[in-house]
Order: C-alpha cells, then sequence, then structure tokens
C-alpha cells in the first residue's frame, strides 16, 4: 500500500509541475517576441544580412543628415542677426527722425542762422571757448590743482587747492556741457549731421565720465581707495578731452 501510495502522489505531483510550466511559458514567449521587435534593426538595403559594422550607404547618411543639421543652423543664425540689424537700423532710423533735442536745436540754429554771423565765427566760435575752458579750467583748475592736493606738503597751497579744485573742475563740466549744445548748433548751421562724428561720440563718453567723477568724493571718508580712483579716473577724463578737442579741430578743418 505504501508503494502504490507514493506513485500516486508521484503522479498526481507531476502534473502540476507541467502545469506551472505551462502557465509561465506564455508570459516568457510574450517577454521574448517583445524584446526581439525591440532589438530588430532596420536592415540596411545594401546589407540584407546587417551584419556590417562600416557600412558606407548607413556613414553617407549619416553624413549628410549631420550636414543638413548644420545648414539649417547656420541658416537661423543668419536669419537671426540679419533680422537683429533690420530692426536696429530701423530704431535708429524711428529714434533720428523723431529725435525731439535734435528738433530743439534745429530750431535754435534755424534762429542764429538769420542773424548773419561772420563764417569763420560760426565754425570757430565754439572750438575757441572750448579750448579756454579746457586748458584753464581743465588743465589748470582740475588736473594740475587735483594733483597738488596729493603731491604738496604745504598746508596753504593744499588749503588752496581743495577750495579751488571743486569749483573750477564743477565749472568745467557745465561749461561743457552747455558748448556742447553750442557745437551742435554750430554744425547744424553749416548743414551738418552733429551726431555722426567721432567729436560727438567722445564728447560724450567725456561728460558721463565727468558726472561719475563728481560722485566719488562722496566715498572718500567712507573709502579709501576712493580717492586714488578720482584721481587717475580725472586724469584719464582729461587726457580723454584733450583727443577730443583734436578730433574737434580736424572736423572743422575737413567742413
Amino acid at each position: 500500500m505504501q508503494v502504490v501510495s507514493s506513485k500516486t502522489t508521484m503522479g498526481l505531483s507531476q502534473p502540476r509541475a507541467s502545469a506551472k510550466g505551462l502557465c509561465k511559458s506564455p508570459r516568457a514567449a510574450l517577454t521574448n517576441a517583445s524584446s526581439t521587435v525591440h532589438n530588430k534593426k532596420s536592415p540596411c538595403p545594401k546589407c540584407p544580412k546587417n551584419n556590417c559594422r562600416d557600412c558606407p550607404t548607413k556613414s553617407r547618411r549619416a553624413v549628410s543628415s549631420q550636414q543638413k543639421s548644420a545648414d539649417n543652423q547656420r541658416r537661423g543664425e543668419l536669419t537671426l542677426q540679419s533680422s537683429t540689424l533690420a530692426s536696429t537700423l530701423a530704431l535708429s532710423t524711428t529714434i533720428g527722425a523723431v529725435n525731439p533735442f535734435k528738433a530743439f536745436l534745429q530750431g535754435q540754429a534755424d534762429f542764429f542762422s538769420t542773424l548773419n554771423l561772420p563764417d569763420w565765427l560760426v565754425v570757430w566760435g565754439h572750438p575757441g571757448n572750448m579750448a579756454v575752458v579746457l586748458f584753464a579750467m581743465g588743465g589748470y583748475g582740475a588736473l594740475y590743482l587735483g594733483w597738488q592736493i596729493r603731491l604738496t606738503d604745504d598746508i596753504k597751497l593744499k588749503q588752496k587747492a581743495m577750495d579751488l579744485h571743486p569749483k573750477l573742475a564743477g565749472g568745467m563740466a557745465i561749461f561743457f556741457a552747455l558748448g556742447a549744445m553750442g557745437g551742435m548748433m554750430s554744425l547744424l548751421m553749416q548743414k551738418q549731421d552733429p551726431f555722426q562724428s567721432s567729436h560727438f561720440v567722445t564728447g560724450m563718453l567725456g561728460l558721463s565720465a565727468l558726472a561719475f567723477q563728481a560722485m566719488l568724493p562722496l566715498f572718500f571718508d567712507d573709502d579709501p581707495q576712493a580717492r586714488n580712483m578720482h584721481a587717475f579716473l580725472g586724469t584719464g577724463v582729461m587726457a580723454l578731452f584733450f583727443i577730443h578737442a583734436a578730433l574737434g579741430l580736424q572736423l572743422g578743418l575737413s567742413i
């Protein structure tokens, strides 16, 4: 009886194992099929076996696709640059056309043109006045007295320089700003565009630097390096104005 029961038990257990195997086999088949589909590569028309590493057809296709992408990128960059340049030119043209400051200066120039001023005064009046301001108030008041404050050991001279330096330098900045409008009116009276010259550019840079230079003394007590910056920046600004004067002389001679 024991032998029969063991065989019966073995007979019953084997179908269960085979049933489990049948249950697992469809899942495995589906997994293998999906992996085969995903791993399957598209065959090359030149290589049906698809077992070559350096296929000339595939390499040509890759190179051509890279060239196309590079060409498209270059075209996009050129289009962007051209559109940016066009918008900038359009904006500058619009600003130049509706510039209220230029319209104001043009009105003043038209008024002074009716006074029948001598030609030499119209051409050289502005350069002569600005030369006096540059050398007297700039060269002596701003540059010479400014360095005298730093270098002299004489207390009286230092006190005098400290009193005159800010007054003359401030007056120079005011006369430069007023003189700039006079110079632009002079060019408009001579039928010239005052905004299209290097003389105008250097003048605007100099006035902007003077505005920054005037704020530095406010930080003398808090930052000791502000004095050094004021001295060396002021020297550079005066050098810029001397270059500005040379460009103005060249502009006057060319008209």
